[in-house]
């Protein structure tokens, strides 16, 4: 089963309209202000949940009288995003694909943490998307799911013999003409990449600098394999003019 999650940031409503109409048997979750979403298109997510700090207090009343919307309230005071819980929500009902919406734009502080929670579907084998009109973000994990970071230069050169996982991105499928490629939470030890502009052969990427940032295909066929780290992927396209 797939899930559909909406978050408050910037939503394209055209867009979020069409994108949950190709996946009509997703379950939804609404985060806090997301909720606005499933209001302007008369729809009532299956699970309702935040602290409903940032929910217009009559939606919150409106969705809190509907049976078909199971409401899930959360402390003002926590350790998780409303974003982060509805993530966990669906790993735990084994959803999978998970996609996210309504997560860029706005303050960058939730943005960044929205994209670095995703490492928690990649480590559990879980595929989860981060999109927009002009985005789709995904991580590649290389690290097993007991490691709980990138580990020491000792660690990684223990698993370069290990079989890297190969990631293969056609042109005619690509959501955007450009790749990008970032680190997260540590190296990227490794990486290899052909049919692109750039090719890399066994670099590693350090996230303190650009290198990896805005490839484009050369072949139809873009191949990215790495031996060690959790690779942030973004496809990206230009806005139309």
């Amino acid at each position: 089963m797939s899930c559909l999650i909406v978050g408050g940031g910037e939503l394209d409503k055209i867009w979020a309209q069409g994108f949950a109409a190709m996946h009509p048997d997703a379950m939804t979750i609404a985060c806090d202000s997301g909720i606005r979403f499933f209001r302007d298109i008369f729809e009532c997510p299956d699970i309702f949940v935040g602290d409903f700090d940032s929910a217009d207090p009559e939606l919150v009343s409106y969705y809190e009288e509907k049976e078909q919307t199971l409401m899930h309230p959360l402390p003002v005071h926590k350790d998780v995003t409303d974003s982060e819980e509805a993530l966990h929500i669906a790993l735990a009902a084994g959803c999978d694909p998970i996609y996210l919406i309504g997560m860029t734009g706005g303050r960058i502080d939730h943005t960044l943490a929205n994209v670095q929670m995703l490492r928690q579907a990649a480590r559990a084998g879980v595929r989860a998307f981060i999109l927009d009109p002009l985005t789709r973000a995904y991580i590649i994990s290389a690290v097993s799911r007991t490691d709980s970071s990138i580990g020491s230069t000792d660690d990684a050169d223990s698993v370069m013999n290990s079989v890297p996982p190969v990631l293969r991105l056609h042109r005619n499928e690509a959501y955007g003409d450009y790749i990008s490629l970032v680190p997260l939470g540590g190296p990227v030890i490794g990486l290899t990449i052909t049919g692109a502009e750039y090719p890399l052969t066994n670099a590693n990427l350090t996230g303190d600098n650009s290198l990896g940032i805005s490839n484009q295909f050369s072949d139809d066929e873009i191949a990215i394999s790495f031996r060690y780290g959790d690779l942030l992927v973004i496809e990206s396209r230009d806005a139309s003019v």
